[in-house]
């Protein structure tokens, strides 16, 4: 028989009259547990979502055919080094997104339920942009011959931190503190994101010669869009309902 505890409370504020209750020490340390037990689901959900949005704002499928273009009649030494200078700068600039977006957005007041909405709008409409692109989109001019005016402009940004990356990035960090795990997976999803890039940049002509690689990206990619349309809806939908001015 397991061990039992009893723990003596005074019914009524009377001592005479005491009432005792039966705990068990298993179940008493169980409840922490279960709680501990939450934290790396809640991680992993936010992981995977932040995962997919950021993998089509911030990712390699964009990244791929304009690093090709600019890069095709120059050496592989040049490419490799657009590509490491490029990354630095990508992570440079996430990275002061990450300590400045809570600040910044914090001095206007901004309710976290209207952040959820914003963030749900942006990805919305840049999931509609991609599906129904512009009719004729500019490509990057090359002003330099140097790597390092590429992996700046137009390689860094726009091409990597995309405008709707750049707000994707300061509407999740902002709505982190009231989300338990969110930080963690906003920085693991931010190091995937990049280190994928720098792959996609660093191989990215052998990836090219690789047959059917790129119609397979970009199924892979459509499959994301729907992520990031379902998501940006849900965002929406969720911030509403915490308003009270949805009901399901």
């Amino acid at each position: 028989m397991p061990e039992t505890r009893r723990i003596r409370k005074s019914a009524g504020g009377d001592p005479a009259s005491p009432a005792s209750i039966s705990v068990r020490p298993e179940r008493m340390a169980s409840f922490p547990d279960s709680q501990l037990s939450r934290r790396p689901a809640r991680i992993m959900d936010h992981l995977h979502f932040i995962f997919a949005i950021f993998f089509m704002l911030l990712g390699p499928i964009k990244i791929l055919p304009v690093f090709v273009k600019l890069t095709k009649d120059r050496e592989p030494a040049y490419a490799r080094k657009a590509a490491i200078q490029a990354t630095v700068f990508a992570f440079i600039i996430c990275l002061f997104l990450m300590l400045t977006s809570s600040r910044t957005l914090a001095r206007y007041h901004i309710h976290p339920e209207s952040l959820k909405i914003a963030g749900g709008l942006v990805l919305l409409i840049s999931a509609l942009r991609t599906i129904f692109p512009p009719p004729h989109q500019d490509e990057p001019a090359v002003q330099s011959d140097s790597p390092l005016a590429i992996a700046l402009s137009p390689l860094a940004t726009p091409v990597i931190v995309t405008p709707a990356g750049v707000a994707a990035v300061m509407i999740f960090v902002s709505v982190a503190p009231h989300e338990p795990g969110m930080f963690r997976a906003i920085r693991i999803a931010l190091i995937a994101i990049l280190a994928l890039d720098f792959l996609t940049m660093y191989f990215a002509k052998a990836i090219m010669r690789v047959p059917l690689i790129f119609p397979a990206i970009r199924l892979f990619g459509a499959v994301m869009l729907v992520v990031q349309v379902a998501g940006a809806v849900d965002l929406i939908v969720v911030a509403l309902k915490s308003l009270g001015l949805f009901h399901v």
